[in-house]
């Protein structure tokens, strides 16, 4: 089942251990941001997917991913499902 497994991939600034240098001041400033303009758009007549998108872009602009996926878990049926992504060919 390779085709069905999720791979993570990511191009943001790393630190010496390899990980995502989310002390990085261009990763801080554009989440603060993002995080700014959701609690302005929540305290509107908002809808929960544009909420939802909102996230995923903040969070692919500011980690710099090549791919984003948005998944619900269904309990009934213990699957995945894919309800929106952002990225070349998602």
């Amino acid at each position: 089942m390779a085709a069905l497994e999720l791979h993570a991939t990511h191009t943001a600034p790393l630190n010496a251990m390899g990980h995502v240098a989310v002390n990085d001041p261009r990763v801080t400033v554009t989440l603060t941001a993002g995080i700014q303009d959701i609690t302005n758009a929540m305290v509107e007549d908002y809808k929960l997917n544009d909420v939802l998108r909102m996230i995923l872009e903040i969070m692919n602009q500011a980690m710099q991913f090549h791919h984003i996926i948005f998944c619900m878990c269904d309990a009934k049926t213990e699957t995945m499902t894919g309800r929106f992504g952002l990225g070349n060919e998602v």
